[in-house]
């Protein structure tokens, strides 16, 4: 398990030096353009990877003090915004006016996403696009630096907390624009927070260890991954159908990385746990 984190860490971190050259060498950019892609799901990933390069976190950054005027960029860029209409609420108009005034400032409406792009079906309604858009546009108000909360922090439950956050108001009664809600489930959810520090904080912090040659972040982000409750999904019940019980998200990142890298592809004589096996069957 230790070497096959290992190995997955390491891929990861590749990854994330990809995004980091790509953004300009810069790491706030980077950690913005990763948060972005967890949150739109496997669903919607390459239309928030996109939307992250069209509009940059500068931008957002010199609006970073007013709530509205990122919603109206992140939703206009995105192309979500819909025509304002009378019987429409006030909130539409003023995205709009908003959106108008500022793309037109920063030159950005050439690179308006066309709304088409997005994905709507199976998708529970907290995990609508305007949803995870509205979440993203609080997050960029609340935090300074994304960057900072990632790898400033050695606790993941004040990570949890800084990621955990409530949209604006709009956003807490619409999973869509111009549909009121009885119930709406607008802050990030647990396991959606959880996923979001395994998959994108832990290898930040892994890619900025190597960067700068700094151990102890490294060890950081397994730490983190110690702290954190084990994924649940297909593959984590296959291993414990046959009795790897995973206790934390180290474990269970492990158990996904063996399966996907070793078993899958029939690489046993090249597993330690196949190797074993071999070797106990030649007996």
């Amino acid at each position: 398990l230790d070497t096959a984190l290992m190995q997955r860490l390491e891929r990861k971190a590749d990854a994330v030096k990809g995004v980091y050259e790509a953004s300009g060498q810069d790491w706030e950019e980077t950690t913005y353009r990763l948060l972005a892609t967890y949150l739109g799901s496997k669903v919607n990933a390459e239309p928030m990877e996109q939307l992250a390069r069209a509009l940059p976190l500068r931008v957002l950054h010199k609006h970073r003090n007013n709530l509205t005027q990122l919603e109206a960029l992140l939703f206009g860029m995105a192309g979500l915004l819909p025509e304002p209409a009378e019987e429409q609420d006030e909130y539409v108009g003023t995205l709009h006016r908003e959106y108008r005034f500022l793309a037109t400032k920063y030159s950005l409406t050439d690179k308006q996403l066309p709304a088409t792009i997005w994905k709507w079906g199976k998708l529970r309604p907290a995990g609508f696009p305007t949803m995870r858009l509205a979440q993203l546009a609080r997050l960029v108000h609340e935090h300074a630096s994304l960057f900072s909360v990632f790898t400033g922090s050695e606790s993941a439950e004040t990570l949890l907390k800084s990621v955990q956050i409530t949209p604006s108001v709009y956003w807490q009664t619409h999973y869509r624009f111009g549909k009121v809600a009885n119930k709406v489930s607008s802050s990030l959810g647990g396991a959606t927070a959880e996923g979001l520090l395994v998959n994108t904080a832990a290898p930040v912090l892994v890619a900025y260890a190597k960067h700068k040659d700094v151990p102890n972040l490294l060890d950081r982000a397994i730490a983190l991954l110690e702290q954190l409750p084990p994924e649940d999904n297909r593959i984590t019940r296959l291993w414990d159908v046959i009795g790897l019980h995973v206790r934390n998200a180290f474990d269970s990142q492990a158990s996904i990385e063996l399966y996907n890298e070793f078993c899958t592809p029939k690489r046993c004589l090249n597993c330690q746990v196949g190797i074993a096996l071999v070797r106990e069957g030649s007996r």
